[in-house]
């Protein structure tokens, strides 16, 4: 059975400007953080691991905002334990980059180049969980 409590309410979520309009909301691996990205091109971790469902204020008041450049094409939390406050996206004319959603830091690039040898950029992407 399915119990409403254990739902967080992300519908309600708005930015005071209209010109912005929100994205893509995923929650970590751990079930710690929620991530959201929204058209202005910024990153907000809203950090869920005291309250099962957020109020409809707690939305306009990130734990941590950054921006992170043109449009957010995808992003996806690495579903590793050892590593779950990592988070990887693509943008715009950029390369992946993976993120420490604690502070903010950009961790690594990484570049994909086709048979020309030019860069690629992604516009989808996850992590592959295989075992060897």
């Amino acid at each position: 059975m399915i119990d409403s409590n254990n739902f967080i309410r992300v519908a309600s979520f708005s930015i005071p400007s209209l010109k912005h309009y929100f994205r893509g909301c995923k929650i970590s691996s751990d079930g710690l953080c929620v991530l959201t990205d929204c058209s202005d091109g910024i990153f907000r971790l809203f950090n869920i691991s005291n309250s099962v469902l957020l109020r409809e204020d707690d939305w306009s008041n990130p734990n941590l905002a950054f921006h992170v450049g043109n449009s957010i094409y995808d992003f996806c939390w690495c579903p590793n334990p050892q590593t779950a406050s990592i988070f990887i996206s693509s943008n715009r004319r950029r390369p992946i980059q993976a993120w420490d959603a604690w502070n903010g830091e950009l961790v690594a690039s990484y570049r994909a180049y086709n048979h020309l040898d030019e860069v690629i950029y992604h516009t989808a992407m996850c992590f592959l969980q295989t075992k060897f």
